[in-house]
């Protein structure tokens, strides 16, 4: 499937998660440590899907796009409010099987939006066919209407969606070789900034993790073991950027 068919299979899924997604950005902004694990169940509840593994591997690979959908949520929504027990609860707790031999892996990897959904896929949808991540542009104007309670300012939800995408590419890079992270919108972005010599994303987290140390707000919540495991993610993820040509 491609074109709008594809983007009538991507909208049922949403349709089909509405309530859910709704339900976790409020929990994941709102609910305290007691309710933390409740998201974690969620997204691994929801990326056991049922039913055969038999055909086409892009059809397949959708099969976790619930789970994306999901962890966009609840990501964006604890980073929005600093609700850094819940942001490990979406990003580092949950773990689900990889689809050939079961070997159990992070969600926010098996999950990561340019896996379940390629890019020569995503640039059939509609205005997607000139875009570097066409997954990630998708998923960002997706989420922007859910997402306006929390980020009423257009360039908040922008920053936030960044921060968001990068950690997803931090915590990759600890779990598979060969220096591939999940290409999204901020790669791009961020190459843009260093031909004007603006802050990336990448500087932002960079001062933030330097600065703060074990007071880091993913490293308090449990994304991160501590600060250098952290600074030692963000430049893996500084140099598989550094290496791609995005404009």
């Amino acid at each position: 499937e491609k074109g709008p068919q594809l983007e009538a299979r991507l909208q049922r899924y949403v349709d089909s998660c509405r309530l859910l997604i709704d339900l976790t950005i409020t929990g994941c902004a709102y609910a305290g440590e007691s309710e933390a694990h409740l998201w974690t169940r969620a997204i691994r509840r929801i990326g056991h899907p049922s039913g055969e593994w038999g055909g086409s591997t892009a059809m397949l690979s959708l099969r976790y796009f619930p789970t994306t959908l999901l962890t966009y949520a609840g990501g964006l929504a604890a980073l929005a409010r600093e609700q850094w027990l819940n942001l490990a609860a979406v990003m580092k707790a949950p773990r689900l099987p990889r689809r050939s031999d079961d070997v159990e892996g992070p969600a926010i990897l098996r999950a990561a939006a340019a896996i379940v959904l390629d890019r020569d896929h995503a640039r059939t949808l509609p205005n997607m066919d000139r875009r570097h991540t066409p997954t990630s542009d998708w998923l960002f104007a997706l989420f922007r209407d859910p997402l306006r309670p929390l980020l009423r300012i257009d360039e908040d939800y922008e920053r936030t969606f960044d921060r968001y995408e990068y950690l997803v590419a931090m915590i990759v890079s600890t779990d598979r070789v060969g220096g591939w992270v999940p290409p999204g919108r901020f790669a791009w972005r961020s190459a843009e900034r260093r031909r004007y010599k603006q802050e990336t994303v990448g500087d932002a987290l960079r001062a933030e993790i330097e600065g703060l140390g074990a007071n880091w707000g993913p490293v308090r919540g449990g994304v991160f073991r501590e600060a250098t495991e952290a600074l030692a993610a963000l430049e893996r993820v500084e140099r598989a950027i550094g290496g791609s040509t995005w404009i």
